[in-house]
């Protein structure tokens, strides 16, 4: 997902992880995660250096960008990207249709 004209967010399933990076018009570099790659999958809130996901799966963002939704095992987690804070907001067995919903309204 696209956050800024240079930075582009993606979920990392297999490092449990968020990636963000900065683009250009050749190549992007990785410029910071969010949650504990690589550490085993959990679902913990709290700062980005400390949150930790579990398979984190589709990803969208409100339309200023203040916030950003991801969905992983039936959870939808937000990404605030002022306070730079993970927050697991919602449990519900149709999290996916949540997101997708929110992805389309962008």
């Amino acid at each position: 997902m696209q956050v800024s004209q240079t930075e582009v967010m993606l979920t990392d399933m297999r490092l449990n992880c968020i990636c963000v990076l900065n683009r250009n018009r050749e190549y992007a570099v990785l410029q910071s995660t969010i949650g504990r790659c690589g550490e085993k999958s959990d679902f913990v809130d709290g700062p980005y250096t400390e949150a930790r996901f579990d398979k984190p799966k589709k990803i969208a963002g409100s339309p200023n960008k203040e916030s950003i939704y991801i969905t992983e095992n039936k959870r939808v987690r937000k990404l605030s990207t002022k306070k730079q804070e993970v927050s697991t907001i919602i449990f519900p067995q149709n999290a996916v249709g949540l997101i997708t919903a929110l992805s389309v309204t962008e």
